[in-house]
């Protein structure tokens, strides 16, 4: 499974964003963020977006049509509301799960070989609810480190 975000620019899907530095599972660079909600990471090394992060986005509906607008532009197979039991026909079953958030599954597929970690955050529900897409080596293996402990 490929997915490219590393040409994707948030000013693309919204003109309301900031920039700061940030710090993202202990890689440096710099996001520009939609408040805490949608987030796209650009290690200091490079311009390129390695990270996007999608956090409580069914809380409006103007979030969630632009989070939706972001996933099409990648032709990502799943939309937020999406089941659960639709994330797992389209990707199979997750390689973790865990309930560190209240209220809130999150569900972590490996692509090694892409470079890609995903985790889907699903609510009491069992509707997407939030999403990270991550193809930073580094924040993966920080990611894994945690995760297999």
């Amino acid at each position: 499974m490929r997915i490219h975000i590393d040409k994707l620019q948030l000013a693309s899907f919204t003109s309301t964003f900031y920039t700061n530095q940030f710090t993202y599972s202990q890689v440096e660079g710099k996001a520009d963020c939609l408040g805490w909600n949608i987030i796209f990471f650009a290690e200091k090394t490079t311009n390129k977006v390695s990270a996007i992060s999608f956090e409580d986005i069914l809380t409006s509906q103007t979030i969630t049509q632009i989070a939706n607008k972001i996933l099409q532009s990648i032709n990502f197979p799943v939309q937020f509301k999406d089941s659960f039991s639709l994330i797992k026909q389209k990707f199979a079953q997750p390689n973790f799960t865990d309930n560190i958030l209240e209220n809130i599954t999150r569900h972590y597929y490996i692509y090694k070989k892409e470079q890609l970690l995903l985790c889907f955050n699903t609510d009491n529900k069992a509707q997407l609810c939030g999403l990270e897409i991550i193809t930073n080596q580094n924040i993966i293996n920080n990611r894994l480190e945690v995760l297999q402990q």
